[in-house]
């Protein structure tokens, strides 16, 4: 599976639930010089590229960091059915030197609803990040877990002093959210930029 085709079978969505076993080889196969494109076709198959979840996880570690935002993206993308594989290795790829990196795994985390006492807490820690999109999104994430995020609250709050009014707006957000009790599902018009 290569270029157009690879974009082709992500465009069809979860219909192309088939072709994941030959996506998840292409993805193994992919280089550095190709960084993202089966990924992104997987993101957008959600819970049916399950089966290649394994793989993805292992892009995480990629040399290229658009190869491994980008599997952060898909592995978000499979939701809660997603967490048994990836819960470690996205919490691993929180701690990585590429600002992107950390954003888009803090994003996964709140679309796979890993509202376990562990990542909430690494997720509270990502509020103090030093990129901006790690810290809002963070805060995203937290909201979308609802709840279970009441101990990031004091962080939280702290954020809707943030030098960056979107880390203030998804702080706030989130606040409500955990005062609510709500948790949401994250949609695609939910990604970062």
């Amino acid at each position: 599976v290569r270029g157009f085709g690879t974009w082709m079978l992500g465009e069809l969505g979860p219909a192309a639930a088939p072709a994941v076993p030959a996506l998840a080889l292409a993805l193994e196969r992919e280089g550095d010089e190709r960084p993202g494109v089966t990924a992104q076709a997987l993101a957008k198959l959600g819970p049916a590229a399950l089966p290649a979840g394994p793989a993805l996880c292992r892009v995480l570690k990629a040399d290229a960091p658009r190869r491994r935002w980008n599997a952060a993206i898909a592995l978000g993308r499979l939701g809660p059915a997603g967490r048994q594989v990836a819960l470690a290795p996205l919490r691993a790829a929180m701690a990585d030197p590429d600002g992107r990196v950390r954003a888009q795994a803090v994003l996964a985390l709140g679309r796979q609803k890993a509202d376990d006492a562990e990542t909430v807490a690494l997720l509270t820690r990502a509020l103090s990040d030093d990129w901006p999109d790690t810290r809002a999104l963070a805060a995203r994430a937290l909201g979308w877990l609802g709840a279970p995020a009441r101990p990031a609250v004091p962080a939280l709050n702290g954020r809707l002093r943030d030098d960056e009014p979107r880390v203030r707006r998804e702080a706030e957000k989130a606040l409500r959210r955990i005062q609510l009790g709500l948790a949401s599902q994250a949609g695609p018009e939910d990604d970062a930029q």
